[in-house]
Parts: structure tokens; sequence; C-alpha cells
């Protein structure tokens, strides 16, 4: 590639849902602030999909509308796009973008890049059903057409080798966010964080409300944590398939007047900011953006020792960290920061410490466009 022309980069999206990848993805959109890239993007949505819409603010960006996921009239068009722009590569989060990606450069000779943000979790009986061929098609198109892979912590890249990925084609870039506190606070409404008047520690989580969360155990530590003290209030921010069950379950343990399910949120920051601990009870994490965002916001952190979890946050250092699905462990470890808000201040100094010294967007960034450079030079 000629040095002194500027890389061209056409990202691809399947729907774009609130979450850890759509906050990456609008990072990476400014990524044509470094070595001269240049960067659009394509995605392919349904308007019954939950949309992001944040990610539109400010992003240069097209939209394929289309009428189900067995409309198949966006391949002539994202086919077509791709021609007229003549991007250097595309890149791709995840399964649905590959498959996009491989069908719309057929016979075009534009290599493929994409980030790993982890395997498809089911919620559903269909999705289940999807699963296994899901995987499948995964694993073709990461080991045969992609070209080079970012694994976004060293446990995603394991899972990725486990796959059958080749290790040389795997790039450890840790995810980033901003470290601007105000973002996306614009868009929010009061109503949604919070009506407790009265408590001595609030505690809370922001995620979707899905299976992999692990929010049914961490209900039952709720219990346990209320028998111990009745003064500790708990909140959790999202939405999700699981929502009805746990509000159901929180009524049947009788923990619902110190649990509270406001929906979901776009402004992050203000909610965590009514915190005094914030917590991650999930099975399965990559790397989470939500535990960076708490870390940013000095909070003290108890979280599982799933996936990456323990790459953002070392046990002692800058929160706590127990085994999954063990409510028992949560809500003792829970307690201990319940009753020492000196322990509470001195781990979230630490996380906010090490959040800046090490997982900000401008690093993220510049790691993720020298990478882009890179792994055009290598294929060429």
């Amino acid at each position: 590639m000629d040095a002194n022309r500027e890389l061209k980069i056409v990202m691809i999206h399947w729907g774009l849902i609130p979450g850890g990848v759509s906050k990456y993805a609008k990072s990476i959109e400014n990524i044509d602030k470094y070595n001269k890239i240049q960067s659009t993007t394509i995605i392919i949505n349904n308007e019954k999909w939950i949309f992001d819409s944040r990610f539109s603010d400010g992003v240069n960006h097209s939209l394929i509308m289309i009428k189900g996921r067995w409309d198949a009239t966006w391949v002539k068009k994202l086919r077509d796009m791709v021609k007229k722009e003549k991007p250097d590569c595309i890149f791709i989060f995840g399964f649905n973008g590959g498959l996009a990606a491989f069908l719309a450069t057929i016979g075009l000779n534009i290599p493929i890049l994409a980030s790993w943000h982890g395997s498809y979790y089911p919620s559903s009986c269909m999705q289940k059903i999807r699963a296994p061929f899901v995987e499948i098609i995964e694993r073709v198109i990461y080991k045969y057409v992609v070209k080079h892979v970012i694994a976004v912590s060293k446990y995603a890249a394991h899972m990725l080798e486990e796959k059958g990925i080749p290790q040389q084609k795997i790039t450890i870039i840790h995810n980033g966010i901003s470290n601007d506190l105000t973002t996306y606070a614009k868009s929010e409404k009061n109503e949604n964080i919070i009506s407790f008047n009265q408590h001595r520690v609030m505690v809370g989580t922001c995620c979707r409300l899905s299976e992999q969360k692990g929010l049914k155990w961490f209900l039952d530590a709720i219990a346990l944590v209320k028998k111990k003290d009745p003064t500790v209030k708990f909140i959790i921010w999202g939405d999700g398939p699981q929502k009805q069950e746990l509000k159901k379950k929180s009524i049947e343990l009788q923990i619902d007047d110190v649990l509270e399910f406001p929906g979901y949120v776009k402004d992050i920051n203000t909610c965590l900011a009514k915190l005094d601990i914030f917590v991650m009870s999930s099975y399965v994490e990559y790397f989470s953006i939500a535990l960076l965002e708490a870390m940013r916001a000095g909070l003290a952190i108890l979280a599982t020792d799933a996936g990456g979890n323990p790459e953002a946050v070392r046990h002692g250092k800058e929160g706590l960290l127990t085994p999954v699905d063990a409510p028992q462990e949560f809500a003792d470890s829970l307690l201990r920061l319940v009753n020492s808000k000196s322990l509470r201040n001195e781990l979230g100094k630490n996380a906010q410490r090490r959040f800046e010294n090490t997982f900000t967007e401008d690093q993220m960034i510049q790691k993720t466009a020298d990478w882009f450079l890179k792994s055009i030079n290598d294929i060429a």
C-alpha cells in the first residue's frame, strides 16, 4: 500500500442493538483521526429490530432496510455499495456481519478484517436451535475468510484458538471507552434513574436482562444480603428477555422492596453516579464495556471471575472477584464492601486509575489504527 495514500475502510453491521459492540463500533468510527484512515459504516437493519440510535449521532453511515431475516435483497444493495466505495478492506463484528461481508465481496478481492467480541449466546428457543449452525458458519468465516482478527481480551484470543483460528491471525487489543463522563447524558430521562428515597448503600448494575448475565443467581445473593442488612438497596437497569421472570422471582424471594428494575437507560454515567457499588454477575464476559464504565466512574466493583473480567479488574486491587453462580460468596463479598467505606473508596480509586492508564478510547483507537495499517500491508 502507498504510504501517502489514505486507507479506506467499510464497516458492516447486521443490526445494531444497544450494548458493548455498538459502543465499540461508535468508538472505532473515530479512527479517521489517526494515520490517514477514512471509514464509513453500512448497517443492515429491520424496522422491528431494537436499534442503538446513539450510534447514528455524528457517524458516517448508510442503512439497508430489510423486511426480515429471510429477505435477501440486501445482498445486491450491499455489494453495489461496496463496489462504489472501493475500500481497502471490510471490517466486521461478530457472525452476521461476517456472513454479509463474505457474500458482498465474492470475486472482488477485498480483504475482510474482524473484531471478535465473543461467541453467539442464544436466549430464546429458536436461537438455541440456530446456535450450532451459527457456530459452524462463524468458525468457517473466521478461519478461512477473515485475514486478521482483533480479540478483545486474552480470554477471547484463547477461545478463537479453540475454534481453530490460527494464532498468527489474532491480535489482542482490549476494549477502551471515552474518558468523557458526559457521553450520551443529554438524551436521558431522569425518571428511569432511581426512586429509592432512603438507603445506606446503593448497589447496582446495568446490562441486558438475559441468561448469560447471571441475574437469577444474583437475586439469590440479594436475598442473602437482605437477611443480614435490609438497609442495602439494589437496582438493575436494562431490558431483555428475562425481565418479567426476574421481577417474578424478586417477589417470590421477597426482595422487591429493596430491588428496582427501572428499564433501559441511555445515560449510564448518571446511573452510575447514584451507586456506591457496581456488580456484575455474568456467566461469560469477553471484555466488558460496562465494567470499564464502572472503573471510569471510580466505583467499588464486585464481579465474577468469568472470561476477560480479571484482565480489567484484578482481585483485591481494583475490585473483588468471585466464582460464577456462587450466591453465598457473592453476598459475603458484597457485605464486605457495604460495611467498609474505606475499602470501597480504595478500590474505586484504583479502578479509576487503571482505567485512565490502560483502557481509554484513545489508546484503543491508536492501537487499532496501527493494526489496520499493518494488516493491510501484510496482506499486500
